[in-house]
Formats: structure tokens, C-alpha cells, sequence
């Protein structure tokens, strides 16, 4: 049974996204192990993506959350695809959860480039005042002015 999704894996032209639906379907309809068919089952649907289309990016898809806060929603929807044996009931599913899935990631993303953005800011910030407090200690022998970059630079252009 399950030589024939890999098989339809390999050899089919649908867009990974549908595969990766369809997999994880048939293994948790299948359930060809005792337990753990559903890790399974989100392994498989994450390789699929990963190697047709995300690459690494899909280890960062939260799919997991399927197996704790969808439980109930899954069931009714197996239960539907089974009654009508059409398969679009699930895949229209799978493609919300990878909808809702990419704005998460993609809203963690922008939250990690903000954080990174402000740290940034405020470090230059922070650096800038310690480089002034560096400057007005550092007393030039020569008439007393500062020795900052900035006045070795006016006296260089004076004397050209």
C-alpha cells in the first residue's frame, strides 16, 4: 500500500502542496503502524514540501499543531471525504492550514527582523554616546581640543 504513494509521489506532476495533502491523507487513512501514524503522516507531507518546493524552510511550518488543536476538525472532514470519496474536501483544508501556517512563520519572520532592527538602532544609539562621552575625555595636548576623528580630519583639510 504504501509502495503506491510513494510511487505517485515520485511520478506525479500535481504541485507539491497537493501532494503533500494527499499524503498525509492516505497515511492517516491507511495507518499502516500501530501508533505514531499521525507523525508519520506530517513527516512525509513535510518531505514532500521540502524536497519539491520549500526546501528547509518547510522544518519552520508549525504542521504539528494538526495533530493537538485540529483533532476534531480532521476527523469530521475524513469522515466527509470518505462519505463522498472525494479527496478536494481535505486538500481545500490542507491548503488553509499551509495559508495559516505561512503568515505565522512569515509574521515571526518580520517580528525577528523588527528585533533585530531595534537592536541595531538602539546599539549604534548607545555606542554613539559612549564614542562623544570617549571624545570630549580625550584632551589633545596641543591647545587643549578634542581628538576625535572628525577634528583630525578638519585640521588635515586646513592645512591642505
Amino acid at each position: 500500500m504504501m509502495d503506491s504513494l510513494f510511487s505517485f509521489l515520485k511520478t506525479s506532476n500535481l504541485p507539491s502542496g497537493v501532494k503533500a495533502g494527499i499524503a498525509y491523507y492516505y497515511i492517516n487513512y491507511v495507518r499502516p503502524f500501530d501508533k505514531f501514524s499521525d507523525e508519520l503522516a506530517i513527516l512525509i507531507a513535510k518531505s514532500v514540501l521540502g524536497h519539491d518546493s520549500l526546501g528547509e524552510l518547510c522544518i519552520y511550518f508549525p504542521f504539528e499543531s494538526l495533530l493537538s488543536n485540529e483533532i476534531e476538525t480532521i476527523s469530521k472532514i475524513f469522515n466527509e471525504v470518505q462519505k463522498n470519496t472525494d479527496l478536494t474536501y481535505f486538500v481545500n483544508y490542507f491548503f488553509q492550514i499551509l495559508s495559516s501556517n505561512s503568515d505565522a512563520l512569515l509574521d515571526i519572520i518580520a517580528m525577528i527582523n523588527a528585533d533585530e532592527i531595534k537592536q541595531d538602532y538602539y546599539h549604534s544609539d548607545d555606542e554613539n554616546s559612549s564614542n562623544d562621552d570617549e571624545n570630549e575625555e580625550n584632551i589633545d595636548e596641543n591647545g587643549g581640543e578634542s581628538t576625535n576623528n572628525q577634528t583630525v580630519l578638519t585640521k588635515r583639510k586646513d592645512e591642505l
